[in-house]
């Protein structure tokens, strides 16, 4: 939304939780702290409460904790390492390791140069596990337990 300029509103996106409810969809978004702050999809979410969603970026942190702790389908991803191991750990602290996904989306923050070389997925996942002190139970449920419960897969 924040790259269009899209306010986040019921009205707006409705019939699309409408439709995830129904089919049992994933939405995922991009939150921050002009266009798409987490908070507002609350009212969608009040609506909807078993709507399958991921908030990319958790922005603003403590809404998006609020959200993925109130409604059981709501996660949140920290792929955007970029932020570091405090920010980590607070997400860690704040929603529990059964709240938390790695994605693909800005493994290790954006390029700092302009050649658009994109970091490799492995080493994200390796800096992800360094931020977690490598403690075995949060890792595997960050990098495997949740998408699959979140997605049902055997």
């Amino acid at each position: 939304p924040s790259a269009y300029h899209h306010e986040i509103s019921a009205a707006l996106l409705d019939s699309l939780f409408m439709l995830a409810n129904k089919y049992n969809l994933l939405i995922v978004t991009h939150t921050d702290t002009t266009w798409s702050q987490a908070s507002k999809y609350r009212p969608l979410l009040e609506k909807y409460p078993d709507t399958k969603m991921i908030l990319y970026h958790a922005a603003p942190a403590e809404e998006a904790f609020d959200l993925a702790n109130k409604y059981r389908n709501v996660y949140i991803d920290v792929s955007f390492t970029a932020w570091g191991k405090d920010f980590q750990q607070k997400a860690l602290k704040a929603v529990g390791k059964d709240k938390i996904l790695f994605g693909i989306d800005s493994p290790l923050g954006f390029p700092s140069d302009s050649n658009g070389l994109k970091p490799h997925f492995r080493q994200a996942a390796k800096e992800v596990a360094v931020f977690y002190d490598y403690d075995r139970e949060v890792t595997e449920a960050v990098f495997y337990k949740n998408p699959r419960r979140l997605l049902n897969l055997q």
